[in-house]
């Protein structure tokens, strides 16, 4: 006997979200430490720490800039299923107001607006699950979303 009132959840995130969010800031903060502990060892000249220190610094911006808001996406025939690995929310289809991505960068980052603020904010970034060969083509976890919110 099966039930047809179950929906499948379906995850449209990267499932290296939680490596980009957590291990791998984890991962460049040891090395760029030890790295510089190990520059300050042998002695190198001081334009040649601020030029790493310089480097550094533009390379976290860059990263937090980035990577730093994506969250964990999942989604069924109700709810968009949102997490940032401490706390998880769904949040209705209802209140997706648009959905857009970037297709400049790899993985594609897609980022979802909200007709309403929930406890993540208005605005819902997540790195969509690998699909090789897109090129300048829509992600289709864009598709997915605006099918499942057409259908509620």
């Amino acid at each position: 006997m099966t039930n047809s009132n179950v929906s499948i959840m379906q995850t449209l995130s990267s499932s290296l979200t939680y490596f980009y969010k957590v291990v791998l800031p984890i991962a460049y903060a040891v090395v760029f430490i030890g790295l510089f502990i190990l520059l300050l060892s042998i002695d190198l000249a001081l334009p040649g720490l601020i030029a790493f220190l310089i480097s550094g610094v533009i390379f976290s911006l860059a990263y937090i800039l980035f990577f730093f808001g994506i969250k964990k996406v999942s989604i069924d025939d109700e709810f968009l299923i949102v997490s940032n690995f401490k706390k998880e929310v769904g949040i209705p289809l209802s209140q997706i107001r648009s959905i857009e991505e970037n297709v400049w960068i790899l993985p594609r980052k897609i980022t979802i607006r909200l007709s309403e603020s929930s406890v993540f904010g208005e605005k819902i970034t997540f790195l969509g699950y690998h699909q090789p060969f897109l090129f300048f083509k829509p992600h289709p976890a864009l598709e997915e979303i605006r099918t499942k919110v057409a259908n509620n």
